[in-house]
């Protein structure tokens, strides 16, 4: 599902046999998402697991999200991540980001309205 807010690509298949593969590949439960975060990674590891519960609909449920660095800069300070939830939970990955101290740019509930506009 896509909302009006919601950013990201569509896949398209041409034929039945593309597209039989493809929902193979989406369903396999391994989904990797690019992420770019305000602030320079400090941290010694370059990969971190996020276990952190997640509030929903006033419950509070298990949630795991594996973090990679690929690059981190000084001047503006940030970072590209490569996120891949263990979990499915909703707002997962940027409450994650938010919660390490790394919000992802452009998130308008968790990240800084101030930095969002510079990018």
């Amino acid at each position: 599902r896509l909302d009006h807010r919601t950013s990201g690509a569509l896949i398209f298949a041409f034929d039945s046999k593309i597209c039989i593969h493809l929902q193979q590949l989406l369903n396999t439960g391994r989904k990797r998402y690019l992420c770019l975060v305000r602030g320079e990674w400090t941290r010694p590891e370059s990969e971190i697991l996020i276990d952190h519960p997640i509030n929903m609909n006033g419950k509070r449920r298990e949630a795991q999200t594996l973090f990679r660095v690929l690059s981190t800069q000084k001047q503006p300070r940030a970072s590209l991540l490569i996120a891949e939830p263990k979990t499915g939970r909703n707002h997962q990955i940027r409450k994650h980001a938010y919660h390490i101290g790394h919000p992802i740019i452009g998130d308008t509930a968790h990240g800084d309205t101030t930095i969002n506009r510079w990018w």
